[in-house]
């Protein structure tokens, strides 16, 4: 994740196939900096940095509830409260058996 504090390019919200989540309310999950996993904004900007045949650089940009942007792969975004609730934030988890 770098910090952002200009914008390089964009690509308009008339492209839904290209960037689903633009200008929506999203969550960042998946990442390796689980200090950003779980925080919320909105993707402000898109940047295809691949090109049209490598969509692996593409990046969305995320400007969160705190005021920072964050450029984000498209893998670790989605919309807001969408995301799966895991064991520990349902509560108790139950321990079974070991296969045999």
């Amino acid at each position: 994740f770098l910090p952002l504090t200009v914008s390089l390019a964009c690509v308009p919200s008339s492209h839904p196939q290209i960037a689903p989540l633009m200008d929506q309310r999203v969550e960042i999950h998946g990442t390796s900096r689980t200090d950003m996993n779980g925080k919320c904004g909105v993707a402000t900007d898109f940047h295809p940095m691949g090109g049209q045949h490598d969509r692996s650089q593409d990046r969305y940009v995320v400007q969160l509830d705190s005021g920072e942007a964050f450029k984000v792969k498209p893998a670790n975004v989605r919309a807001e409260g969408t995301g799966a609730v895991t064991g520990k934030a349902k509560g108790k988890v139950k321990k079974g058996k070991k296969a045999r």
